[in-house]
């Protein structure tokens, strides 16, 4: 995308491992697919469990046609995430499993003899109708809509509690934005 200003759709996948519920996180495929929406462009991240040696690919290449066929056209779609099973019987808009995971802390070392602490955990077994892993676990290849921004903005105070003032010995009340803070602001973010 750096180099071509006329895309309008990014294609991230087929990752081989699926990618829902809390995988999300730490997606790479879905990050790349971010990463293109942030950049003005729609991504569209899938991915498919490995079954046996390898995924049927060219298997799954109707169901990839399919999703691409319905999710195209809509272009108030920013970033979508794709899940195919290996044999899907239809397709479910389904909401991310959010869920908590059952797990133990289990101390290790590195190759350093330094301490580490690996965190063992096992996904809980129940998952909630209408989210993606319930759907996948049912057949289904999952569609869920991802909102770019991680903001909860119903936890958000009214705007005039949104401002808690240090006291300062500045002699304006006037709010003057910190060009320092500015450019390191835009350092971390890489605008141009």
């Amino acid at each position: 995308m750096f180099h071509q200003r006329d895309v309008d759709v990014v294609l991230s996948g087929v990752n081989l491992g699926p990618n829902m519920g809390n995988s999300l996180w730490h997606s790479g495929t879905l990050a790349a697919a971010h990463q293109a929406a942030l950049l003005g462009a729609r991504g569209i991240a899938f991915s498919t469990p490995v079954v046996g040696d390898s995924p049927d690919l060219e298997g799954l290449a109707p169901h990839i046609e399919r999703v691409l066929n319905l999710l195209l056209p809509r272009t108030d779609l920013r970033l979508v995430n794709v899940n195919l099973p290996a044999k899907p019987r239809g397709i479910y808009w389904a909401r991310q499993a959010v869920e908590q995971y059952d797990g133990e802390v289990v101390p290790a070392n590195d190759p350093y003899n330094r301490p580490i602490y690996w965190i063992a955990v096992a996904q809980l077994r129940e998952h909630a109708e209408g989210t993606d892993l319930w759907a996948f676990e049912h057949g289904y290849i999952t569609v869920t809509p991802i909102d770019l921004g991680l903001t909860d903005q119903a936890a958000l105070p009214d705007a005039k509690d949104a401002v808690i003032e240090f006291a300062r010995e500045a002699d304006s009340d006037q709010l003057e934005p910190d060009e320092e803070v500015i450019a390191e602001v835009e350092r971390a973010a890489l605008v141009e």
